[in-house]
C-alpha cells in the first residue's frame, strides 16, 4: 500500500512538472510570435524628408551634428564595430527604400583590440548581443566564430522573453497617444563638451593599438566591403570618412594601420558609388573632447564640411 502511494505521489509529481513545462513553453512561444509581431508592426523608419543615414561608433556620433547636415540622420552608437553597422544597414534598407546616402567613418580608432574580441568574455560583449541579436541571424557571425550556444542564449533573452518597449509602444497607439519608440541598435548625436585632460600617448597608442605586438581589427575591417556592396546594389551613395584624432595620438598610430587604413579605402573605392572624405587632420586640439573626440565646436565644423561635401556629389 505504502509502495502504490509512492509511485502514485511520484507520478503526480512528475505530471506537474510536465504540465509546468507545457506552460511555460506555450508562453515563450506566444512571447516569441508576438515580440515577432511587434518587430514587423513597428520597424525603424527615418524621419520624414530624411534621406542621408550616418552609421559607426562613437566618433560619428559625437562627431556629426545632423543640425548642420540637410537631411540627415545620425543613428551612431558607442563601440560600434563595422559588423554591427552592417547589419543595422541590412535591416534599414528593407524598411526605408528611399534612403540616398550612407556615411561611415574609418580611423585607427577602429582596430583597438576589443573589435576583435566582440564577442569573448569581454565587457562590450552582452551590450553588443543586445543590440545586434534583434536584427541578426547566428551565421552572420560566422567570421567571429561565435559558439551557438551563447547566441541561443541572448536569442532567447532579447527575442522570446517579451519586450516591454513594444507593449508600451502598442498601448499608447491603442490610446491615441505619440511615443518615439526606442529601438537598442539606434543610437543619435551626443554632443560634448572641450576636454582638458592630458594623456600619455606613448602609452595610449600601445594600449589602443597593439595586441601581442600586432595591429588588430583586420576580421571586423572586412565588413567595409561588405557596407560597399550593399550600398553599390542599392544605387546609394557611400561616403567614407576619414574621422579626425588628436595629433598626439595621430603620430602613435603605426605605419602597418595607416598602410591598412589607405587600402581598405581604396578597395572600397572600387565600387562606383564609394566616395571618401579625408579629415585626419583638419583640426586643432581645442576642437576635441579627448584624444578621439570631437567637442561640440568641433562636430560643428566636421559637419558643415561633410554638408559641403555632399553638395557635390
Amino acid at each position: 500500500m505504502l509502495n502504490f502511494n509512492m509511485q502514485s505521489a511520484v507520478i503526480k509529481y512528475l505530471l506537474g512538472k510536465v504540465k509546468y513545462i507545457i506552460v511555460i513553453t506555450m508562453l515563450m512561444i506566444l512571447s516569441w510570435q508576438a515580440n515577432e509581431w511587434f518587430q514587423n508592426k513597428y520597424p525603424y523608419t527615418m524621419p520624414e524628408g530624411k534621406d542621408i543615414l550616418l552609421l559607426g561608433e562613437s566618433q560619428l556620433a559625437n562627431g556629426f551634428n545632423p543640425v548642420w547636415i540637410e537631411g540627415s540622420v545620425n543613428i551612431g552608437q558607442f563601440a560600434e564595430p563595422w559588423v554591427l553597422s552592417y547589419f543595422k544597414l541590412r535591416y534599414i534598407l528593407q524598411h526605408n527604400p528611399n534612403l540616398k546616402t550612407v556615411v561611415i567613418p574609418i580611423s585607427s580608432i577602429h582596430f583597438k583590440p576589443r573589435f576583435d574580441d566582440l564577442f569573448g568574455e569581454y565587457v562590450f560583449a552582452s551590450e553588443f548581443f543586445y543590440r545586434s541579436v534583434l536584427i541578426t541571424d547566428h551565421e552572420d557571425f560566422d567570421p567571429f566564430k561565435v559558439p551557438w550556444n551563447r547566441y541561443q542564449e541572448q536569442f532567447i533573452r532579447y527575442n522570446v522573453i517579451p519586450n516591454y518597449n513594444f507593449f508600451a509602444q502598442w498601448g499608447f497607439d491603442l490610446f491615441g497617444k505619440e511615443r518615439q519608440l526606442r529601438y537598442p541598435f539606434i543610437g543619435e548625436y551626443q554632443g560634448m563638451n572641450p576636454g582638458a585632460e592630458e594623456y600619455d600617448y606613448e602609452k595610449l597608442g600601445s594600449e589602443l593599438y597593439y595586441k601581442g605586438n600586432k595591429p588588430c581589427g583586420k576580421t571586423n575591417a572586412q565588413y567595409i566591403d561588405s557596407i560597399a556592396r550593399i550600398t553599390s546594389h542599392n544605387n546609394i551613395k557611400l561616403v567614407v570618412v576619414s574621422m579626425p584624432i588628436h595629433k598626439g595620438l595621430y603620430h602613435q598610430v603605426p605605419d602597418s594601420i595607416k598602410q591598412y587604413i589607405g587600402t581598405l579605402i581604396e578597395k572600397a573605392k572600387c565600387y562606383n558609388n564609394v566616395y571618401h572624405l579625408p579629415c585626419d587632420t583638419l583640426y586643432e586640439n581645442h576642437l576635441f573632447h579627448n584624444y578621439s573626440h570631437l567637442s561640440h565646436e568641433g562636430a560643428k565644423h566636421l559637419s558643415v564640411h561633410l554638408n559641403e561635401f555632399l553638395k557635390t556629389l
